[in-house]
């Protein structure tokens, strides 16, 4: 039976370890891996208010950016103060790959789509005029 319980605990924390969230204020980058404030291990899971001027995008906002073992890597979403997304990009390695989508923030009508590989902008960029539901 003790078996059976610590077996339980150890798969609820692993469980609870990969979907950490904690806050952007709560980070910091050494030698370009993001690490949780006076840890050593490089942090993964999601980090919350993560300012989308690190995105080069100058609005009031914030993003939720996932990490892996101290690098980008998945889906990055971005929204405004008042809650609409405004901005959704995928990462591999620490770098943009697939496409980048932007909406505008009051009409939630999506306004630019670029395509991304290993961070490197592939093609040309789109205007498309589709409505964020």
């Amino acid at each position: 039976m003790k078996i059976k319980i610590t077996l339980l605990c150890l798969i609820v924390g692993l469980l609870q370890g990969c979907s950490e969230k904690i806050d952007a204020r709560q980070i910091q980058d050494i030698q370009g891996l993001v690490y949780r404030i006076n840890t050593n291990d490089p942090f993964t899971g999601t980090i919350t208010n993560y300012a989308p001027s690190n995105f080069k995008v100058f609005v009031r906002g914030g993003c939720d950016v996932a990490v892996e073992k101290g690098i980008f890597e998945g889906m990055t979403s971005c929204t405004l103060e008042n809650g609409n997304k405004f901005l959704e990009i995928s990462f591999s390695h620490g770098k943009e790959n697939g496409e980048l989508k932007q909406w505008d923030g009051s009409t939630k009508k999506l306004v630019l789509r670029v395509q991304f590989v290993n961070g490197v902008k592939e093609g040309r960029s789109q205007e498309p005029t589709a409505t964020l539901s």
